[in-house]
């Protein structure tokens, strides 16, 4: 719950909040999911800019993404991290439950494809946490994980793509804006964007081997149900 939050805590009371306090496979699932935050700074970073103009928190409980959806009102235990991701964190030893709503999501820890509109039941392992990547979104992820708060993550990272019906998106970056619009049109995906990226990692359900980004054509096999494109 904690570290994947704008502000990243280990919270607690009565215990201790060190994970080498616990155990090594504690350090270890520990490690592994902040290596991942560390990797989203480019999203993070312009999640935050977008609060910063338009007041929208970089936290979001389901209702403000999804408010026509009578099931997203009560639900305490996962959350929207931006409009992409979405975070189930595991609050005890049981099976965990998650609500998707509607549309096409991926789940982020096994790359496979999930359609909402319900709920589903996950059994996961000590160093999973449960995300899920939203339809028609981007999610800018540093190739590797630094040991400290980088000052160039918009240098080395890979545009991730959700890509269903068609994505216009926008990226936030040092005082600079990029955007992106990628669809599907004659058996291709087309990409227009201006984002400095290292390539893209575009998930979708449909069969099309030919990613033509900014007029050059890529031609590429789907692997994990998705396409990968090195520019």
């Amino acid at each position: 719950m904690g570290l994947l939050s704008p502000l990243s805590r280990s919270h607690g009371q009565s215990t201790p909040r060190e994970p080498w306090e616990y155990s090594k496979a504690a350090q270890e699932a520990f490690l592994k999911i902040n290596k991942f935050r560390y990797r989203l700074f480019p999203y993070l970073y312009s999640l935050a800019e977008e609060t910063h103009r338009e007041g929208i928190p970089m936290m979001r409980a389901m209702l403000l993404e999804f408010q026509e959806d009578l099931n997203a009102r009560e639900l305490s235990t996962q959350y929207m991290l931006g409009n992409a991701l979405l975070v189930a964190p595991v609050f005890d030893q049981q099976v965990q439950h998650v609500y998707l709503p509607a549309g096409s999501w991926v789940d982020w820890n096994t790359q496979r494809r999930v359609e909402g509109g319900r709920w589903i039941a996950k059994d996961c392992a000590l160093d999973t946490l449960p995300l899920y990547f939203r339809e028609d979104t981007i999610l800018p992820v540093l190739n590797e994980a630094k040991m400290h708060t980088p000052n160039d993550f918009f240098e080395n990272y890979t545009v991730h793509m959700n890509l269903v019906h068609g994505i216009r998106a926008g990226l936030y970056a040092e005082e600079k804006e990029f955007t992106l619009r990628a669809e599907i049109r004659d058996d291709r995906i087309i990409v227009d964007t201006d984002m400095q990226c290292t390539g893209f990692c575009i998930n979708t359900p449909a069969e099309v081997p030919v990613v033509v980004v900014n007029g050059k054509e890529y031609y590429t096999n789907k692997e994990n149900g998705r396409y990968s494109v090195c520019l």
